[in-house]
């Protein structure tokens, strides 16, 4: 198959959107398929994901940054220093995210990459002229501008196309629940020949949205080649916890691992804590609260490289999710470099959510908001009393998730 990828997030510059579509992109061009992608050039993030895709079916554009008015009235040292210090808790930290919010959603619709829209939709124009016709448009979201691209393309070529939400659009319940942001949504995707999403109550919402259009559920994945290592029990001293990513005040919150240690004289003896990330003021804000300063770290934004080091080399890694009804559906890619970590995993947060489910069900680790039952299963990791299913790790590497991909992409071509 002929393949055009749109996809803002693509290597080298790294965040989790773009390990997914970089990755899947690698196998798709091993698996035989012409695949090309459009992107978008010089990101504001850091340029250090490996990739073997070939550069040279990469089409990189310029896109216009929406929020360089924001930094250049606020001084970007100075907005990003008020993000890297502050949580959302504190009256400083509440108006930089209502200010940034009304910004967002005043000229970003359908989100703040649509300065990348016009030149993705001209250098797809100017590649299908110029003699190469996808059989397939693949593009995926968020952002959400992806999509809109997709379907100008296809109904100025004709050409099918599939879109991927790996976030929710109108029903997203981080944003994204406008009227406007409905409304824009059942433009686009109705267009669609067949829609894709990360787990099967997410793809459960699409089919009850649009009935007429086939749905499907792609989950994400980890990479074997990620985690070439030999998985080795051995007698452990002391527990090294570790968090890579994002942390959100009363959505992603650590709370009850912290009075875990509170209420625990040995285990804050026994403990080390580590974030690694971003915007971590809320994380700080609670290591003030409880005093946990000898055990709790936080530390700045990684590489990818690293992050993985650090995650296959900790003794428990920690999945913080929102504990709300409208989470259910969400497992998100770090969950899977987890897994591919082989290395328990303690989630906090959501415990009857999909990611959840996924970790107990397959004995991956423990889902629980209960600081008896961490205390008790930080012990077990101590006393190599837990054995991570390294065999049920299989069914969630990349490969198993694109056999599945290549099938909908080959139905919605007609190929």
């Amino acid at each position: 198959m002929k393949i055009l990828f749109i996809t803002y997030f693509f290597a080298p510059y790294n965040c989790i959107g773009a390990v997914r579509t970089s990755r899947t992109a690698e196998l798709l061009l091993k698996r035989g398929h012409d695949v090309k992608v459009i992107s978008a050039d010089k990101q504001n993030l850091k340029p250090n994901l490996a990739s073997d895709f070939s550069e040279k079916n990469i089409y990189r554009t310029k896109w216009i940054d929406l929020e360089r008015p924001i930094y250049f009235f606020g001084g970007k040292n100075r907005i990003q220093s008020i993000n890297s210090s502050l949580h959302k808790g504190s009256i400083k930290g509440r108006v930089l995210s209502l200010l940034k919010r009304s910004f967002h959603r005043i000229i970003s619709i359908p989100d703040k990459h649509i300065g990348w829209q016009p030149y993705a939709v001209k250098q797809a124009k100017k590649l299908i002229s110029s003699g190469w016709i996808p059989d397939v448009i693949y593009a995926s979201a968020t952002p959400y501008s992806s999509l809109v691209i997709a379907k100008k393309i296809s109904s100025y070529f004709g050409i099918p196309w599939v879109g991927e939400l790996r976030d929710l659009w109108s029903d997203n319940h981080y944003g994204y629940g406008w009227w406007i942001d409905k409304k824009m949504e059942g433009s686009v995707l109705k267009k669609a020949s067949a829609l894709i999403t990360v787990s099967e109550p997410l793809k459960k919402i699409l089919q009850e949205k649009y009935p007429q259009i086939p749905s499907y559920s792609v989950l994400n994945a980890y990479d074997d080649k990620d985690f070439e290592t030999n998985f080795e029990s051995d007698t452990k001293k002391s527990i090294n916890i570790v968090h890579t990513g994002a942390v959100y005040e009363g959505k992603r919150d650590p709370t009850p691992l912290f009075e875990a240690l509170i209420s625990n004289k040995k285990l804050r003896k026994i403990v080390q804590i580590d974030f690694f990330g971003s915007n971590l003021g809320f994380i700080n804000s609670l290591i003030n609260k409880f005093q946990l300063y000898k055990c709790v770290k936080t530390y700045s934004e990684i590489s990818r490289n690293e992050s993985l080091r650090r995650q296959k080399n900790a003794q428990i890694l920690l999945l913080l999710t929102w504990n709300n009804s409208k989470e259910r559906g969400v497992l998100p890619g770090k969950l899977f470099e987890y897994i591919g970590s082989g290395v328990p995993i303690l989630s906090i947060g959501a415990i009857e959510n999909e990611a959840s489910k996924l970790i107990e069900k397959n004995n991956f680790g423990v889902a629980t908001n209960n600081k008896e039952e961490i205390a008790k299963f930080v012990q077990s990791i101590l006393d190599n009393d837990f054995q991570f299913n390294f065999k049920g790790r299989n069914k969630f590497e990349r490969n198993a998730q694109i056999n599945v991909l290549e099938k909908i992409l080959k139905d919605a071509s007609k190929v």
